[in-house]
Protein backbone atom coordinates (compact mmCIF):
# COMPACT_ATOMS: atom_id res chain seq x y z
CA UNK A 1 0.00 0.00 0.00
CA UNK A 2 0.85 3.43 -0.64
CA UNK A 3 -0.39 6.22 2.01
CA UNK A 4 0.25 10.16 1.51
CA UNK A 5 -1.38 12.31 4.19
CA UNK A 6 -1.79 15.92 3.38
CA UNK A 7 0.29 18.46 5.62
CA UNK A 8 -3.31 19.33 7.03
CA UNK A 9 -3.76 16.30 8.96
CA UNK A 10 -0.48 15.96 10.47
CA UNK A 11 -0.88 16.78 14.00
CA UNK A 12 2.24 19.02 13.72
CA UNK A 13 0.08 20.89 11.14
CA UNK A 14 -1.86 22.26 14.15
CA UNK A 15 1.35 23.13 16.67
CA UNK A 16 3.74 24.80 14.20
CA UNK A 17 1.28 25.92 10.72
CA UNK A 18 0.88 25.25 7.10
CA UNK A 19 4.00 26.93 6.76
CA UNK A 20 6.50 24.30 8.65
CA UNK A 21 4.15 20.85 8.48
CA UNK A 22 5.14 18.44 6.18
CA UNK A 23 2.96 15.81 4.74
CA UNK A 24 3.89 12.17 5.24
CA UNK A 25 4.13 9.58 2.80
CA UNK A 26 4.62 5.61 3.46
CA UNK A 27 4.91 2.35 2.00
CA UNK A 28 3.61 -0.79 3.35
CA UNK A 29 3.87 -4.08 2.05
CA UNK A 30 2.09 -7.43 4.06
CA UNK A 31 1.99 -11.35 3.14
CA UNK A 32 0.89 -14.30 4.56
CA UNK A 33 0.82 -17.20 3.81
CA UNK A 34 -1.07 -20.39 5.17
CA UNK A 35 -0.48 -23.72 4.84
CA UNK A 36 -1.46 -27.34 6.39
CA UNK A 37 -1.41 -26.69 9.85
CA UNK A 38 1.06 -23.68 9.99
CA UNK A 39 0.89 -19.97 9.04
CA UNK A 40 4.28 -17.40 8.29
CA UNK A 41 3.57 -14.03 7.46
CA UNK A 42 5.93 -10.65 7.23
CA UNK A 43 5.66 -6.41 7.15
CA UNK A 44 7.74 -3.94 6.03
CA UNK A 45 6.96 -0.74 6.44
CA UNK A 46 8.46 2.88 6.01
CA UNK A 47 6.65 6.30 7.02
CA UNK A 48 8.72 9.91 6.02
CA UNK A 49 7.79 12.92 7.64
CA UNK A 50 6.09 11.12 10.77
CA UNK A 51 3.48 13.34 11.77
CA UNK A 52 4.55 16.03 10.05
CA UNK A 53 7.76 16.70 10.70
CA UNK A 54 10.75 16.68 8.07
CA UNK A 55 13.50 14.48 8.84
CA UNK A 56 11.46 12.42 11.21
CA UNK A 57 11.34 8.66 9.25
CA UNK A 58 10.12 5.37 10.71
CA UNK A 59 10.70 1.93 9.52
CA UNK A 60 9.17 -1.28 10.66
CA UNK A 61 9.62 -4.83 10.08
CA UNK A 62 8.72 -7.91 11.45
CA UNK A 63 6.96 -11.64 10.99
CA UNK A 64 4.69 -14.06 12.43
CA UNK A 65 4.36 -18.03 12.62
CA UNK A 66 1.99 -20.16 13.85
CA UNK A 67 1.95 -24.15 14.17
CA UNK A 68 -0.39 -26.40 14.90
CA UNK A 69 1.42 -28.91 16.73
CA UNK A 70 -1.36 -31.55 17.57
CA UNK A 71 -5.24 -30.95 16.98
CA UNK A 72 -5.98 -28.19 19.14
CA UNK A 73 -2.74 -26.50 19.96
CA UNK A 74 -1.18 -24.16 18.40
CA UNK A 75 2.17 -22.73 18.85
CA UNK A 76 2.71 -19.05 18.08
CA UNK A 77 5.18 -16.33 17.72
CA UNK A 78 6.10 -12.97 16.53
CA UNK A 79 9.02 -10.70 16.41
CA UNK A 80 9.16 -7.04 14.86
CA UNK A 81 11.17 -3.97 15.52
CA UNK A 82 10.86 -0.14 14.50
CA UNK A 83 14.22 2.11 13.47
CA UNK A 84 13.63 5.77 13.68
CA UNK A 85 15.61 7.97 11.61
CA UNK A 86 15.66 11.77 12.56
CA UNK A 87 17.42 14.58 10.84
CA UNK A 88 19.63 16.57 13.75
CA UNK A 89 21.89 19.53 13.34
CA UNK A 90 25.41 19.56 12.48
CA UNK A 91 27.12 19.01 15.61
CA UNK A 92 24.65 16.79 17.42
CA UNK A 93 23.96 12.98 17.54
CA UNK A 94 20.87 11.55 16.09
CA UNK A 95 18.62 9.53 19.31
CA UNK A 96 18.72 5.65 19.25
CA UNK A 97 15.30 5.56 19.44
CA UNK A 98 14.77 1.60 17.92
CA UNK A 99 13.37 -1.32 19.79
CA UNK A 100 12.09 -4.64 19.33
CA UNK A 101 8.98 -6.71 19.88
CA UNK A 102 9.29 -10.82 20.67
CA UNK A 103 6.42 -12.66 21.62
CA UNK A 104 5.72 -16.87 22.41
CA UNK A 105 2.41 -18.33 22.77
CA UNK A 106 0.30 -21.16 23.25
CA UNK A 107 -3.80 -21.73 22.34
CA UNK A 108 -5.58 -24.84 23.29
CA UNK A 109 -8.93 -25.29 21.66
CA UNK A 110 -11.16 -26.35 24.15
CA UNK A 111 -14.69 -25.80 22.35
CA UNK A 112 -15.66 -24.35 18.72
CA UNK A 113 -15.95 -20.79 20.03
CA UNK A 114 -13.29 -20.71 22.83
CA UNK A 115 -9.54 -20.94 22.91
CA UNK A 116 -7.04 -20.67 26.55
CA UNK A 117 -4.50 -19.41 26.13
CA UNK A 118 -0.80 -18.20 27.23
CA UNK A 119 2.11 -15.99 25.96
CA UNK A 120 5.34 -14.10 26.95
CA UNK A 121 5.89 -10.97 25.32
CA UNK A 122 9.63 -9.07 25.21
CA UNK A 123 9.98 -5.26 24.52
CA UNK A 124 13.67 -4.35 24.03
CA UNK A 125 14.71 -0.22 23.54
CA UNK A 126 17.27 1.33 22.72
CA UNK A 127 18.82 4.06 25.08
CA UNK A 128 16.46 7.06 24.13
CA UNK A 129 13.02 5.00 23.55
CA UNK A 130 11.21 3.51 25.71
CA UNK A 131 8.50 0.81 24.30
CA UNK A 132 6.45 -1.12 26.54
CA UNK A 133 3.71 -3.83 26.62
CA UNK A 134 0.06 -2.98 26.64
CA UNK A 135 -1.38 -2.35 30.53
CA UNK A 136 -4.53 -3.14 31.75
CA UNK A 137 -7.32 -5.28 30.40
CA UNK A 138 -10.84 -3.15 31.34
CA UNK A 139 -9.57 0.43 29.91
CA UNK A 140 -6.65 0.64 32.75
CA UNK A 141 -3.75 2.19 31.47
CA UNK A 142 -0.40 4.12 32.72
CA UNK A 143 2.15 5.69 31.25
CA UNK A 144 6.03 6.31 32.73
CA UNK A 145 6.28 5.96 36.11
CA UNK A 146 9.39 7.57 37.94
CA UNK A 147 11.25 10.96 36.94
CA UNK A 148 11.35 11.75 33.26
CA UNK A 149 13.93 9.40 31.02
CA UNK A 150 14.35 7.12 34.27
CA UNK A 151 13.11 4.45 31.76
CA UNK A 152 14.54 5.19 28.89
CA UNK A 153 16.80 2.27 27.39
CA UNK A 154 14.48 -0.55 29.72
CA UNK A 155 12.96 -3.59 28.61
CA UNK A 156 9.63 -4.95 29.41
CA UNK A 157 8.89 -8.88 30.08
CA UNK A 158 4.95 -9.74 30.26
CA UNK A 159 3.28 -12.85 30.85
CA UNK A 160 -0.46 -13.61 30.08
CA UNK A 161 -3.05 -15.93 30.31
CA UNK A 162 -6.84 -15.68 28.98
CA UNK A 163 -9.96 -17.26 27.87
CA UNK A 164 -11.03 -15.99 24.20
CA UNK A 165 -14.60 -17.03 23.54
CA UNK A 166 -16.83 -16.09 20.19
CA UNK A 167 -20.88 -15.14 21.51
Amino acid sequence: AFENHGAALEPNYAIVGPDTAEASTGIRVAARCDGDGFMVGGLFQTVTAVGGVDGYGLTVCGGAAAYEVTPGWVLKAHYFLTDPTMDVPAGMTEPEMGGALMAFGVDKKLTKKTVLYAMVAMTSSDDDAYYTLGRGGFGDSYGCTGTAGEQFGDDETAFSVGLHTIW
